[in-house]
């Protein structure tokens, strides 16, 4: 559940609801939350929770509430969770979605987490499929915006896995974020594999279809390719209904040659046999049968160029994002001020636990303790809240330290120029 924020309706304009009907009836769930948080608006809902905008009466800015009901109620979801803001927390990128807060818990024995999150208007796929008139202009704001914020996070160790329309938040100037990390994860390791029921698989890499555990940044680089596609035409360059149809939709479009596109693959062992019968049994064309100049019409050549480095089936072969960034199609919106990496790797060591929900609910107090430390006094005689207050010590006396002699503090890359979107027809 990305945040944004929908276009009004007719009904939005001509009537103020009051808050229950922003959030329902009485029998439905309702959040809980502090009074400087006023609801204008739901945005989204899911399984797990929903998504407010609220108006924060303090300073009166709009920020996007993630309400997740019962977070650790399933152990992976939970760790998910404790991951994205962990993320979240760490980014501080203009083309990606930045933690503002984690609002405090009731109690170390909670059970719903609320995240917020910068408003953003739309996300892309509504912008896709709406009256609203997008330009090529348009299309290369966006991938350049895109691959600044992938070139930050993979700088950084994150691979985001989950990259599509959905997940990238569009303002009407124009300037983007890239959102939804719950699934991310860092480049090695041991990890569950990406399954169709969590990952939408038209933006999935070939690499994911073949060889589900061995995956890398190369990954994210197959998703923008798609997403521009899609932005271009309007419409999914991939709309496989499973791995097969997938993989034959993408040999349609770029050709397949077994000795140039599956070099990658591991010499030896069963992963590499499976990846093999798969494609042998495909029988997958070596010339594309439909071309991606077919389906991205009147793409110029540059456009298809800068897809089919995007698109390159050997992962080991496919444009990084700062190569995308520097290719001839985009070189006109480069700007090094908004092309920075992160200054340190993330740190994946608080990953390394059984999600039990104990476990889970520990962790993510202990994120909130770390910018509400009030509620360790409010909890003192609770072991959690105790041990956190101990560790919270040094850090404090090494506070004073820096507070008494303050170094310069780097001032953040202005966003880039980018060209606005007329209003929708």
């Amino acid at each position: 559940m990305a945040p944004q924020t929908g276009a009004p309706t007719a009904k939005d304009e001509t009537s103020a609801p009051n808050a229950q009907a922003l959030l329902g009836s009485e029998s439905r769930p309702q959040p809980s939350l502090p009074p400087h948080l006023a609801v204008t608006q739901r945005l989204g809902t899911g399984a797990y929770g929903e998504v407010y905008l609220c108006s924060d009466q303090r300073d009166g800015s709009q920020v996007a509430v993630k309400w997740i009901r019962d977070f650790a109620r399933d152990p992976m979801f939970g760790k998910r969770i404790l991951r994205e803001i962990r993320i979240l927390a760490a980014l501080d990128h203009q083309n990606l979605v930045h933690l503002v807060d984690l609002l405090p818990v009731p109690s170390p024995d909670f059970d719903d987490v609320y995240i917020v999150m910068p408003s953003m208007h739309i996300d892309m796929h509504k912008a896709v499929y709406s009256k609203m008139k997008l330009s090529e202009s348009h299309a290369q704001a966006f991938a350049c915006q895109i691959l600044r914020g992938l070139k930050y996070l993979h700088s950084a160790g994150i691979v985001h896995r989950d990259l599509k329309p959905s997940n990238i938040l569009v303002n009407r100037d124009c300037t983007l974020r890239i959102a939804d990390l719950g699934l991310a994860r860092g480049r090695s390791g041991e990890e569950e594999e990406l399954t169709d029921y969590v990952v939408t698989r038209w933006y999935r890499a070939p690499e994911l279809m073949l060889l589900p555990s061995g995956y890398f940044e190369a990954v994210d680089l197959w998703s923008v390719g798609c997403i521009h596609a899609e932005v271009l035409a309007r419409r999914p360059l991939f709309p496989g209904e499973n791995h097969v149809d997938m993989l034959r939709r993408i040999a349609s479009a770029l050709g397949f040659c077994r000795e140039r596109d599956l070099a990658w693959l591991p010499q030896n062992g069963r992963e590499r046999e499976g990846a093999l019968r798969l494609v042998e049994t495909l029988q997958l064309p070596e010339q594309p049968t439909k071309p991606l100049e077919e389906r991205v019409s009147g793409a110029s050549d540059a456009c298809l160029d800068f897809l089919r480095r995007l698109l390159t089936f050997d992962p080991t072969q496919r444009i990084s994002a700062a190569g995308a960034i520097a290719h001839p199609y985009l070189v006109h919106l480069s700007d090094p001020m908004g092309e920075t990496t992160a200054p340190e790797p993330f740190g994946w060591e608080f990953d390394n636990f059984e999600p039990t929900k104990r476990a889970l609910k520990d962790r993510v107090y202990a994120e909130c303790a770390r910018l509400h430390p009030e509620i360790l006094e409010r909890d003192a005689n609770c072991q959690i809240a105790r041990e956190l207050s101990q560790q919270q010590q040094p850090q404090k006396a090494q506070a004073t330290v820096l507070a008494a002699h303050p170094a310069a503090e780097p001032r953040g890359p202005p966003p880039a120029r980018l060209p606005r979107a007329p209003a929708a027809a």
